[in-house]
This record gives structure tokens, sequence and C-alpha cells, in this order.
């Protein structure tokens, strides 16, 4: 299925914090520890750059560490207590809010508590989009014609060998006009509404 402007994968990354000593993340009832993680593309491994991972305690940040070209980051001297740690700067990273979520945005972790589990966070991508699909007599019909308007969007291309199309766009409402079909089409056009991280269906047959 052929994909039409701000073509993008969903990114599915991990971020894992340890201690320096292991996987584990722990420190003395008094001193302070070294917290390290990284962020990784789930599906391929490949560490994302350039993202900041922030430190808070009391709603103030007190450590900022940025990921680099493997996606490593560490916080050192950390004292004992109850942290959040949380990914910013997600524009430096090349991953654009409107088509990417993270659940949960930030986590809680406590440093002095030994054999804490892994943190992680779910960088999800979300596809906003129109599926355009045109077939004739039951058979897909390539090379038709597809004109895709509504708000800022005014996008014209063609179907791929399946019949069908896939333009990503904004929330909104959207026509769908389509021209040079091999067949007589009851309706050459359709008016759809697209929510965010949806994909809305545009059917046409003849």
């Amino acid at each position: 299925m052929a994909v039409h402007r701000f073509q993008r994968c969903a990114v599915v990354a991990c971020v894992v914090l340890s201690t320096a000593c292991g996987s584990e993340l722990s420190g003395p009832t008094s001193g302070s520890a070294t917290v390290a993680g990284s962020v990784n593309r789930l599906k391929t491994g490949d560490g994302v750059a350039n993202l900041v991972v922030a430190l808070l305690q009391d709603h103030r940040v007190v450590q900022a560490a940025p990921t680099d070209a493997g996606g490593r980051f560490a916080f050192t001297d950390v004292p004992p207590g109850t942290y959040t740690a949380r990914l910013t700067g997600l524009e430096l990273a090349g991953v654009q809010p409107r088509f990417t979520a993270f659940d949960p945005p930030e986590r809680e972790l406590t440093v002095g508590v030994a054999d804490m589990p892994d943190v992680t966070f779910a960088a999800v991508g979300l596809f906003t989009q129109v599926h355009t699909m045109v077939s004739c007599g039951g058979a897909p019909a390539a090379g038709v014609g597809v004109r895709v308007v509504g708000g800022g969007t005014d996008v014209t291309t063609t179907t791929n060998g399946a019949g069908e199309i896939v333009v990503q766009v904004d929330p909104g409402s959207y026509t769908v006009f389509v021209t040079g079909a091999p067949c007589a089409l009851p309706q050459s056009y359709s008016v759809v509404h697209v929510n965010q991280g949806q994909t809305a269906q545009a059917e046409f047959s003849g």
C-alpha cells in the first residue's frame, strides 16, 4: 500500500534505566548513584539520538541528559530519592508530536532501592490519513487519479497496483475526488472526516 506525503513508520522506543553496575537501579542509603539508560527503536534496535531525558524531583528539573548517537544517556551523582524521568526534545530528535505519542509520557523511579524493574517508555506513531480504494468489476484499478482536498491539504496522486493510495493529513474533513477510472463509477467523490490517529476510508467501485 503506497503512502503519499509525510510518509512515516510507526516508531516504538524503549527507555531502560540502570546503574552503571548492571541492569538494576540501586544505590546506598547515603551517597549517590549513576542512572544510565538508552532510547531504542523496538523494531530495529537502533538508538534514538538527540532526545533530552529530564530528571525531575518535586516538579523541578535536577538534571538533563541528551541521548547520543546510540541512544544512550546517563545521570551522575544522583542522591537517593524519588524522581520522575521524562522525554523531551522531540523536535531535536526528528520526532514530530503530531505523529507520535508517548505512553506513558513520564515515569517515576526511586534511587536507593535495589532490584528496581526496568523503566520503559513507548513512543507510538500515530497515522492520521485518508485511505482511498478504487476497483472496477471487482478488480483493483491502478493509475486512477485521486485528489484529496481539505483544510490546508490539496494533494493529487494516483492509485497503486492494488488500486489504493494513502494520504496522511491533519485531523479534519476532506473531499476525495476520483478521475480517470477505467469504468463508470456511481459517484466520483466522497466526503470523509478524519480524527487524530485514525484512518478514514474512501471506497469507489464500478
